[in-house]
């Protein structure tokens, strides 16, 4: 039987570190996942970002307009990006050539002498592309996209099958409050549970059937949520342990259970466990140092055409 990690399982695995009675109640369902939302946000996200492995990086393709202004995806942690770059063409995969951050100020510097390359600054929450718009092009942003707000398992759906040319899936069961018209994600149950597809309008529900605006990107066993909504928590399998044992210290903290000190403990033992061995996030492999801002790189743009 494959392992759980579903909500409802890291639920079970927090009350059985610390033996937290059933009967008390101070905590239920809803308490339990919003600590965890929180620790998620405040200890699981900088912990595995600090590694730099590129966990939770996520792309945002954008068929670029006459516009030079682009917002920020509203769910990128902190609202900031990891990089941006174009594809000269609505082909998306080919290799994107990166766009480099610049200064407002240089660029005005560079307008003033004559010479300008494309560039982008960030504006409030958004990319302001110069000297000129790329229409027809598509716009990369790869970015950290936040956590989903956790919630129990009988908020979401589970596919069981699906008929493309319907648009129909069929799933184990259907939330009460889903109806027609809400947007819904679909989430890979396989590690690390990722979001494939985002923004999946119902049109209509036929219980256990659920008619979408499009399944392409569906498969059967992923499981549908709510947009900003998951069932399971995004990160790595070894990182659920570390997400149970902060919750649990912060359940036995709220109790005033002398047992606190030593769940603190073991939270920072396997916190620097998880650390060692996920540092670094590939194995036997030298890293080649490439000075990207070098003038020799610079010349190579020029030379190859790349602006």
């Amino acid at each position: 039987m494959p392992f759980d990690y579903t909500n409802d399982a890291l639920i079970a695995s927090i009350k059985r570190r610390g033996s937290i009675p059933t009967a008390q109640p101070l905590f239920e369902t809803d308490d339990f996942l919003t600590l965890a939302d929180e620790e998620l946000q405040n200890t699981i996200f900088p912990m595995m970002m600090a590694i730099k492995g590129d966990y939770f990086v996520t792309i945002s393709d954008t068929v670029m307009t006459a516009a030079t202004s682009y917002p920020i995806p509203s769910d990128a942690v902190g609202l900031k990006v990891k990089d941006v770059s174009w594809l000269p063409s609505s082909a998306t995969n080919q290799t994107p050539w990166l766009i480099p951050q610049v200064n407002f100020s240089d660029i005005a510097d560079a307008f003033a002498t004559g010479w300008a390359n494309p560039g982008y600054y960030i504006q409030e929450n958004s990319l302001i592309l110069v000297p000129v718009s790329m229409e027809g092009q598509t716009l990369r942003i790869r970015f950290y996209r936040r956590a989903s707000k956790l919630v129990p398992n009988d908020e979401g759906a589970n596919i069981l099958s699906i008929n493309s040319g319907a648009d129909q899936v069929t799933v184990d069961a259907i939330p009460a409050a889903w109806v027609a018209g809400d947007l819904l994600s679909g989430i890979d149950s396989q590690p690390g549970f990722l979001t494939k597809v985002q923004s999946l309008e119902i049109q209509s529900i036929a219980s256990p059937v659920i008619t979408l605006d499009d399944v392409t990107d569906l498969s059967v066993g992923d499981v549908l949520c709510l947009d900003g909504d998951s069932t399971i928590a995004q990160i790595t399998p070894e990182a659920h342990s570390i997400l149970a044992q902060a919750v649990l210290v912060k359940c036995l903290e709220a109790l005033g259970d002398p047992k606190m000190g030593v769940a603190e403990a073991k939270l920072g033992q396997i916190k620097q466990d998880f650390i060692d061995s996920m540092t670094p996030r590939a194995d036997g492999q030298a890293k080649k140092i490439v000075n990207r801002n070098s003038p020799l790189a610079w010349g190579n743009y020029a030379r190859f055409g790349w602006w």
